[in-house]
């Protein structure tokens, strides 16, 4: 009786001790004498994940940026009533409302937005002015939006996104919309009649180029402005700059040199003033001959740049 009267008082002395212990965190691990006032998690409202946030409460100043775990921990908090602006790249900002309590800590979870806006607008013909049905590409999404009676809507979470819009019998016509913020945005396309696709590649000249070059020659210059003026009346066209090279060398090296011809000639397109989501360089290597490579002559018309109307 003695042995069980001993183990019965221990146990009174174990359950003393851990009822006067202190009140710990459940998730971290941290007591209110650790300094610990306010503790949580911020997350994405639709997927729950965790996010990397700032909280920041203005009055104290206090800025904490959330762990990888979308973890966070105010500490020294005084007691009362703050607010609290918590915000995350690509996230609508939120203010909340933060409670310290004596001798308590204060658990709070908060769920963020992610931006979204509305995008809507016209198709017009360059001509007329009148809307026109067609649709609407959105590039990286892959979404194809059909736009009847020349209008359309569509809605974009936060980023940088191409719009392409076609119609049939004209040239499309592309633009960059940038959503940074909720509010809606209004992008209208103008679209010109287009001419068949041979016509428009008799615009655009053959540049060449001499053995392992990628320098324009002066005496290209002048053409090339040319197609820059074209560029600048027809807005609604995109062009691919295809480099290509002669079989001398190997195919990976004549890979990158078609593919620095492309570029000098679309870097200098740029600097007249074109915009560059409307030239796609590429470089072919010896895959696309003009001419045979067994004579000196046919291998010049194979270093060359062509334009091709996307």
């Amino acid at each position: 009786m003695k042995r069980i009267a001993k183990i019965g008082v221990l146990g009174v002395i174990v359950l003393a001790m851990a009822s006067c212990a202190p009140k710990k965190a459940p998730s971290f691990g941290l007591t209110y004498e650790d300094g610990v006032r306010v503790m949580g998690k911020v997350y994405d409202e639709a997927t729950n994940k965790p996010l990397v946030a700032n909280v920041v409460v203005p009055i104290v100043p206090l800025n904490i940026k959330t762990d990888a775990d979308g973890s966070y921990i105010i500490r020294d908090l005084p007691v009362g009533t703050y607010k609290a602006t918590v915000s995350a790249w690509g996230y609508e900002p939120k203010t909340v409302t933060i409670s310290v309590k004596e001798g308590q800590i204060t658990k709070l979870d908060i769920g963020l937005k992610k931006i979204k806006t509305e995008v809507t607008g016209v198709l017009y013909d360059a001509k007329t002015h009148k809307p026109i049905s067609g649709t609407v590409e959105v590039d990286p999404e892959g979404m194809v939006i059909t736009a009847t009676n020349g209008k359309y809507s569509l809605t974009l979470p936060f980023g940088v996104y191409m719009l392409k819009a076609k119609s049939e019998k004209h040239i499309f016509d592309v633009k960059t919309v940038v959503v940074k913020n909720s509010e809606p945005l209004k992008v209208n396309f103008v679209l010109a009649r287009s001419a068949s696709t041979q016509s428009l590649a008799n615009k655009f000249p053959i540049i060449y180029f001499d053995f392992d070059s990628y320098k324009i020659k002066p005496e290209y210059k002048s053409a090339l402005d040319e197609v820059a003026a074209f560029l600048k009346a027809n807005p609604g066209i995109v062009v691919e700059v295809a480099g290509h090279a002669s079989s001398e060398g190997s195919f990976e090296y004549n890979a990158a040199l078609s593919l620095k011809r492309a570029l000098a000639v679309r870097d200098y397109l740029i600097k007249k003033g074109i915009a560059p989501q409307r030239l796609i360089a590429r470089g072919y290597s010896e895959s696309r001959v003009a001419d045979f490579n067994y004579k000196i002559s046919q291998r010049k018309k194979n270093r060359r740049v062509e334009f091709l109307v996307r």
